[in-house]
């Protein structure tokens, strides 16, 4: 684990904890991030937690809008494409081709 820092305008970094080879890490690196994720501002799932018993009454392209909905996505990728002049909607042309990947051949 690493930690980066400016000293006099010049970045550096240093090691501040290490775990080992990754190599050799044989599931201790999940057990640090389960221990880790209680002390974190947003929640984090592990993807066995995540399940799509709501998939077939909703459909898929609702159930990926509310996932979608959910983590922020089109706020976040509004946010990064907002320096740029497009002449349409970055985050929901990204929605489209996400719910639909075979949508982007319509999207030339």
């Amino acid at each position: 684990m690493g930690e980066a820092y400016r000293v006099h305008g010049r970045p550096t970094q240093r090691i501040v904890a290490n775990r080992g080879r990754l190599d050799q890490l044989d599931g201790k690196l999940d057990d640090l991030l389960v221990a880790l994720t209680k002390y974190a501002k947003q929640k984090f799932v592990r993807d066995d937690q995540i399940g799509c018993r709501q998939a077939l009454p909703w459909g898929p392209v609702r159930l990926v809008r509310h996932l979608w909905d959910q983590m922020q996505l089109g706020e976040i990728v509004a946010k990064l494409s907002q320096s740029r002049r497009h002449r349409f909607d970055v985050a929901e042309t990204a929605f489209v081709l996400l719910a639909n990947p075979r949508a982007e051949q319509y999207c030339t």
